[in-house]
Order: C-alpha cells, then structure tokens, then sequence
C-alpha cells in the first residue's frame, strides 16, 4: 500500500479497536530501533467489498534513515504475530515527501511514534 493511497484507507482511531495481538510485537521492535520514526494502521481501503474471510490490516511505516534488513525483520515480525487471526500488508512510507508525511499525521494519529521525532509542519 503506497503511501499515496492512503486516503482511501480507514484509519484505525480508537486504540480499543487496535488489534494488539499484531501492534505490540510491531510496537516493540520499533521502539528499539531508532530507524522507526512512526507508524500507522489501517482498515481495508473504502471502496474495498466486505470480506468474510480474516480482517485485513495495513500498516504504514515512516522510516529514516531506510534499512532493508531491519525491515525485512519487521516483516518477518508482523507475518508471525498474526497467527492466523488476520491478514498484514505492510509498506514504507517515502521518509524524504514531507508533504505526504503531514498528510498521514493529519489523517489519522499513528499507532507509535518515536519520542524525539518532530513530524513536519
């Protein structure tokens, strides 16, 4: 999911309804990493159809500097945590699109936020 395409998306707003069964393990690998600077996660697009199969989320990643490996991890993290329970589509937002980046943050509160990191605008 580009980042471009998330105002097609259903933000997740209210934390109750995080399915922290997926946001904790994602959540404590970033909070380890500096690289993570923030996250967001979404329902499945607007115009999606209902599904009766599993919910499917999507999680938007801001990271910078971009480390292929530790996001490999991250991946490798958020395929195990869902356990079945859902579907994950993960992706990176572009770190360097400031315009894009004060978008997501008008959009919709992210799920993790590094503590010393400042969004734009």
């Amino acid at each position: 999911m580009p980042a471009v395409e998330c105002n097609l998306c259903n933000g997740i707003g209210n934390p109750a309804d995080y399915p922290t069964y997926l946001i904790q393990p994602l959540f404590e690998v970033m909070r380890q990493h500096g690289q993570f600077k923030a996250a967001w996660i979404f329902g499945p697009p607007k115009s999606a159809p209902p599904t009766a199969g599993l919910p499917v989320y999507y999680v938007l990643t801001l990271m910078d500097p971009r480390d292929e490996k530790l996001y490999l991890d991250f991946n490798i993290v958020a395929q195990s945590a869902k356990v079945k329970r859902c579907e994950v589509e993960l992706s990176l937002a572009k770190e360097k699109d400031t315009e894009e980046i004060m978008k997501l943050f008008r959009a919709s509160a992210p799920f993790f936020r590094a503590a010393d990191y400042q969004p734009p605008g």
